[in-house]
């Protein structure tokens, strides 16, 4: 939808493919329980030319 925001939708993990509609369920491997979560991510500031290297203390060089 055209606007000033930007909408990012992050997914923790997805669930396989099946839904036993009109066919065989996930298989059990592949099946996403709903249960509590945690996870994390960070923005940076980047443009033409950066380096997350550079911007990272922790990389390897």
């Amino acid at each position: 939808m055209p606007g000033d925001r930007i909408w990012l939708n992050l997914d923790h993990r997805q669930h396989g493919i099946g839904t036993q509609a009109c066919g065989p369920g996930v298989l059990p491997a592949h099946r996403l329980d709903a249960g509590p979560a945690t996870f994390s991510f960070t923005f940076a500031a980047g443009g033409p030319g950066a380096s997350p290297q550079a911007e990272d203390p922790g990389a390897a060089s």
